[in-house]
Formats: C-alpha cells, structure tokens, sequence
C-alpha cells in the first residue's frame, strides 16, 4: 500500500477536488522551504507529493485509491490469526542444566583440590613445626645431659681434691700410682 496521499497533502478524506492542487503547492513551497531536508530527503518529498496530487486529482484514481485505502485499513483492523508456535524449550533447559551442573562440578572440584592443597601445607607445616620441636627438645636433652656430665665430673674432681687435701692435713702421704712406679709394687 502507498503512504497515506491524504497525510501528505495535509487534507481530510473527503477534501473537494479544488483543494487538492492548493496544498499540493503548499506541500512543495513547505518542503523547498524547509532547511533541516537535504536535497535527496527534498527531491524524495517533492516526488511523493506529485503522486498524491495525480492520484487525488483524478477523480477515477481518487475512486480507487479510496477504496484499496479504506480495504487496506480493513484488513489493518482485523485481528489476526494468532499461529500457533510450537517452542521446544527443553534445549534451553537442559542446556541451562549442564551449564549448571559443569560450574558446580568446577566449583566443587576446584574446591576440593585446593581444600586438598590447603590440607597438604597445613600438614607440611605442622610436620616442620613437629620437627623443630622435636629438634628443640633433641638439643635440650642433649644440653641437659652434658651439663650433668660435667657437673658429676666437676663433683668428682671437686671429692678427690677434698681427699687430697684431707690426707694432707692428716699427713698421708698420697702417691699417684700413675707416677709412682715403686708404689705400684
């Protein structure tokens, strides 16, 4: 269907003949007029109000066009048929589904391996720090025991030195029988 040749020339439908080619011409003088058209938007117009004014002009045009008009707004207000459209939407669902079940499946094992990895260090960590403890007490106890052992060796000198000097006050002679060789006989 052409454009609405009554919209275009600015007239109402039933518009007597001799007001047709009047606001033809308004119709040009307005579109040379207006200076926001270029000139193919111009030329475009112009030509559309020339269709109009032949076909509104002329009587038996005007007839038929005035028919195929009002038909085509017939056909325009019916309702149409409504088609009926089959969707299968289970594509989308099921898509939607796996795209789910892969994120959580990700998630999950993503999660897990880096819980496992978390697991991992905390367990070597706590292996170290056992070991340093372990280390820790290893040296102590070994510490502890060399102090002993020269606290016993330092009582031990300190008890012969006390014998000694006992001896001397009492005026034993005391032989050292690594030195000595006749006091070994």
């Amino acid at each position: 269907m052409n454009p609405d040749f009554y919209d275009i020339l600015n007239i109402p439908n039933n518009a007597p003949q001799r007001s047709i080619a009047r606001s033809a011409q308004a119709r040009l003088r307005e579109i040379g007029d207006d200076m926001d058209l270029s000139a193919a938007d111009k030329q475009a117009a112009a030509a559309a109000v020339h269709e109009a004014h032949d076909t509104l002009g002329d009587a038996a045009k005007r007839a038929q066009y005035d028919a195929d008009l009002q038909q085509w707004r017939e056909d325009a207000a019916k309702p149409k048929p409504k088609v009926k459209q089959e969707h299968n939407y289970s594509y989308p669902k099921i898509g939607l589904a796996v795209t789910i079940l892969f994120a959580v499946a990700y998630l999950s094992i993503s999660g897990y391996l880096g819980y496992k990895d978390r697991l991992a260090a905390e367990r070597a960590a706590a292996t170290q720090l056992e070991a340093k403890k372990q280390a820790e007490e290893d040296a102590g106890r070994a510490a502890r025991a060399a102090a002993r052992d020269e606290e016993r060796r330092i009582q031990a000198e300190l008890k012969k030195i006390d014998q000694e000097r006992l001896l001397k006050e009492r005026g034993v002679k005391v032989v050292n029988p690594t030195l000595d060789p006749a006091a070994k006989r």
